[in-house]
């Protein structure tokens, strides 16, 4: 069938976004759309899709976006916005995306905090949506400030995983947080140095 059709070849439903959404921007990216374009989906060309087929053809998108993010230094907010998504026949959506005004309530809570680290760790969890311990457990040698990167050599999916910084504020202040760092140094230490948060 359809399902198991599109689980072994991915080319139909990358083929699909590349029509549907290609000749869009990622900030034009939200739930709505994605909610839009899963109903429409599952209405077909005629013929109606099941459940398993639509959530098939959103994980590709999901890939598709994550590569945007993580590879190209994209905006991750689009990506953010789909993560908070659900188009499983079994799961419910995990949480929401912020919106600006949240965003900008947030990193001036996070410029107002006591921890000195908090206006770097909440700004990079924005741009990278990285999740805790990518960021948290992040030593100075997993920092390429020429290249603009963090590297997570092991992720939760066992795969290693480079964050883009892109060049302005946020990596100036990461530079500055790096300077005079020893290589196995912690960007964010606990209590304890040689703890994260």
């Amino acid at each position: 069938d359809e399902y198991a059709k599109l689980r072994s070849d991915r080319s139909p439903y990358l083929a699909h976004w590349k029509k549907r959404l290609g000749g869009h921007k990622l900030a034009s990216l939200n739930r709505a759309v994605y909610q839009n374009e899963a109903d429409l989906l599952a209405k077909g060309d005629g013929k109606p899709r099941s459940r398993q087929t639509v959530a098939v053809f959103m994980a590709a998108l999901g890939s598709l976006l994550k590569f945007a993010t993580r590879k190209m230094a994209a905006d991750a907010n689009a990506l953010a916005e789909f993560r908070c998504c659900s188009f499983s026949a079994q799961s419910r959506p995990r949480g929401r995306a912020l919106e600006p005004d949240e965003v900008r309530r947030l990193i001036a809570a996070a410029d107002r905090a006591k921890w000195q680290h908090w206006p770097l760790v909440v700004r990079l969890y924005l741009m990278t949506a990285a999740r805790k311990s990518e960021i948290l457990r992040r030593c100075r040698k997993d920092v390429d400030l020429d290249a603009g990167t963090i590297l997570v050599p092991i992720t939760k999916n066992g795969e290693p995983r480079t964050m883009i910084v892109p060049p302005g504020a946020v990596l100036d202040m990461l530079k500055a947080r790096c300077k005079g760092l020893e290589p196995d140094d912690l960007l964010f230490p606990g209590r304890k140095k040689t703890s994260p948060l």
